[in-house]
Parts: structure tokens; sequence; C-alpha cells
């Protein structure tokens, strides 16, 4: 364990109080079949303590990677241990173990600059459908940058959210732009992966490209990306002398604003009489603190019943598709999702809105082989259909 990560565990795992607190919340743990400690929060940080030796080392890194990285265990942490950015930091010092598929995916996200093996020149067919936009979709110069994801871009399942929000944006009158082929991952896998150095370089990239464009804002539909350019690029890069010469919103945020504005209104035909409920995104909301932006929005449209899950906000189910747990587990997270299925059951609501690419697919996908009659929207299509 080399002295930067000796010094970060230190400082943090030796304030475990051991409540158990972090345990009641993990999804991996409570819906792990074995139960074992060490998968808790609470038993790896009590496995860090010990210190990690190459003896314990490769059992330790299977349980560090059976984890979504939801934050959960950070919400409820009563000694407010940064427990996200622990798990973040031993992932890094273990990746060279790390489970042979995320050592893939990370190869992958280096070689094709996205999370799948196809060209990245590909991240643009979700807009052979678009009509009737009166801009163009790419333009050098723009006051905002629309940066898409490697999820929305090339999983067909999810087209729909890039394809409502350029035509919110374009409704509005705002001057923006995608960056095609020079957009590349966001480096969040490199991230979860253990390995920063890539997902610098993957950063890198792209803060050049949308300076390049003269943007003052960059949105994103993704939270993952959200969280990378808000939270993480500047500790990243620090070494690298490269300046971010642009704001950094979320959809939610950004289409707030727009309804304040009065850009975009609101009806609420499309929705009258339906009972809504939201799932918030743990990347957006328990790791980011977005919060009230995508209820204000909902609650702007009319005659809609809105009625929050069970657990919400702070408290909010992951839906089992985070830290690249479905690349190590894929039942694991596919088990996570029922559970967040049979919450959503519980409200009696015919529409589910998320503000994640990731969340929708995976709430949706698992609501298909419930076979429960549930609409599952982005906010982004939900806007558009209330604007329509």
């Amino acid at each position: 364990m080399n002295k930067r990560t000796r010094k970060f565990i230190k400082e943090e795992s030796y304030v475990c109080a051991r409540c158990g607190y972090c345990n009641s919340v993990c999804p991996t743990y409570n819906l792990n079949k074995d139960k074992w400690e060490s998968v808790s929060p609470r038993g790896k940080i009590a496995l860090l303590r010990e210190g990690l030796t190459d003896k314990n080392k490769a059992q330790f890194t299977d349980k560090l990677f059976q984890c979504t990285l939801c934050g959960a265990c950070s919400e409820v942490c009563q000694t407010d241990i940064d427990l996200v950015s622990v798990w973040l930091e031993l992932r890094r010092e273990v990746s060279s173990k790390a489970p042979e598929n995320i050592r893939q995916l990370n190869d992958i996200v280096n070689k094709t600059h996205n999370v799948t093996e196809h060209s990245n020149e590909e991240r643009t067919r979700w807009t052979k459908r678009l009509q009737n936009l009166s801009q163009d979709l790419i333009k050098e110069k723009a006051d905002v940058v629309y940066f898409v994801g490697c999820i929305s871009s090339f999983f067909p399942a999810t087209h729909v959210i890039p394809q409502s929000f350029v035509q919110i944006l374009d409704k509005a009158g705002i001057n923006f732009t995608i960056l095609d082929g020079s957009e590349w991952c966001c480096g969040l896998p490199n991230l979860a992966a253990g390995f920063p150095e890539d997902a610098g370089n993957q950063i890198m990239h792209n803060v050049e490209a949308i300076n390049k464009t003269g943007a003052k804002t960059l949105v994103t539909t993704c939270p993952g990306c959200y969280r990378i350019f808000r939270d993480e690029y500047k500790e990243i890069l620090k070494d690298k002398n490269i300046k971010m010469n642009f704001d950094v919103l979320h959809s939610t945020e950004f289409i707030e604003k727009l309804i304040k504005d009065k850009k975009i209104k609101l009806s609420g035909e499309a929705f009258n009489g339906k009972t809504v409920t939201y799932h918030d995104p743990c990347d957006l909301g328990k790791n980011s603190g977005i919060y009230d932006q995508p209820r204000n929005i909902i609650n702007k449209v009319s005659g809609i019943s809105f009625k929050e899950l069970t657990n919400s906000r702070g408290e909010c189910l992951c839906c089992g598709g985070g830290g690249n747990l479905g690349a190590v587990n894929p039942k694991l997270s596919a088990e996570i999702t029922k559970q967040k299925i049979l919450e959503i059951k519980e409200t009696g609501a015919d529409t589910v809105i998320s503000a994640c690419q990731t969340c929708k697919r995976n709430i949706r996908t698992a609501a298909m082989k419930e076979k429960e009659k549930v609409e599952v929207l982005d906010i982004t299509e939900f806007v558009l259909k209330a604007m329509e």
C-alpha cells in the first residue's frame, strides 16, 4: 500500500464507530445471499484496520468490487467518513488484482473511448431519427455543449433521452452543440475500475474539446458524467495545468432554469390523472446532492398525483447499475433492481421518472421481466411530453 493510500485509510477507517448503520442500507450486503460481514461497508473497514496483506488482498478485492458505489453508506455514516472516496482509493490500490471483466472494461474504454467495442464515430447514431430541428446539432462554436455520454449514445433503449433533450433545447431557443466523435467517455468507468490515470486521459481530452467550442455551459443528462465534471476532474487533473472554462449543470438544473426563465412551458394534458413517482439516481442524489430540481419540474405539471417512494432522496435504493457491479455480479445487480420494482409497485404509480440513462435502462428491463405495467421515463422524456 503506497503512502498516500496508507495515510488516507488511517485517517478515515480509524474513526469508524462500528455502529452498523452502513450495513443496514447497503444494497449489496443486504441482498447478497452469503451475507458475509466482509461484504458490508463495516466489514471492509474492519479488514482495513487489520491491514491489507498479500494473503487477504485477493479476498478483499473481490468484496471491494461487490459494490455499486451508491453512497448510501456515506449518507448514514455517524462519523462522516467519506466512504465512497475510500472505496475508490482502494480500488486504485488493488486495480492490478481487479476482476478480469473489470480490467477488460477499462481496456475497452482506453481503446475505443466508450464503454462498448464500437467505433467512437458511431456516437451520433441516435440522431438519425431526429427531424424538424431548427439548428444544426454540431457546430464549431456554441453557448452550450450537451455532453451525451456513452450509454445514451450507444444503447438504443436509451436513445430517447438525448433525442428528447435536444428537442427541448431547440424549442427553448438555446444555441447548443454536441461533440460528435470528439466526445470521449467521461472517465467514470475507468475511475470505478480503479484506474484514475486512465480516467484523467479521457477527462483531459473532453475538457480541451469543450473549451474549443467557447461554450460557457456544459450540460449532461448523465449523473455520472455530471459528477466527473463537477467534482472529480480537478483532483484527477490537478497536475495537468488544464482549466475548465465552463460551468457544469445536470439536465434537471438546466430544465428548471428554462422553466423559471419562461423559455419552455409545461401543460398537464399528457399526464392528466396519472400517478407519478420519482427515483433518485445515486450519482445525482446521494453523491451530488441534487434532489429538489427534478421534483420542482414534476410538480410544474398539473393534473398529476405525485407520490414519493418509501425510500426517497438520500435513502433511495440504488437501481443496481452503479460501480460497474453489472460487470462483476450481474445476478446481484438484477436482484437489487428487482427490489426497486417492488418498491415502485407499492406506490401504485402509473409512471416512474428518473434522471439517469442507466436507471431508466435497468428499471425498464426489470419491469418488463416482472411483467409490471409501469411506464419508465427519463425526466427529459417527461418534460418533452408535457411541452407537447
